[in-house]
């Protein structure tokens, strides 16, 4: 599962790449702010695939009533 994850997160780290030496020769503002943009948004991607694996390593901690912590006890 980690394998499958982790090369998720290489790709889209190599594709905010592109985006980023695409954006450095592109001609108008349009599509270097278009670039920028898909930069962001493979980036944040990747971030999510990061969270995906943290999150079935160990759920979050949530704070209870009374001010505890307490993990939520997700089944995947």
């Amino acid at each position: 599962m980690f394998e499958n994850l982790s090369e998720e997160i290489r790709k889209c780290r190599r594709r905010a790449e592109e985006c980023k030496r695409k954006s450095e020769i592109a001609l108008t503002a349009s599509a270097i702010q278009t670039y920028l943009d898909m930069e962001r948004g493979w980036l944040a991607l990747a971030r999510s695939y990061e969270l995906e694996m943290l999150w079935s390593l160990q759920p979050p901690a949530t704070a209870s009533l009374n001010g505890s912590l307490f993990l939520n006890s997700w089944s995947h």
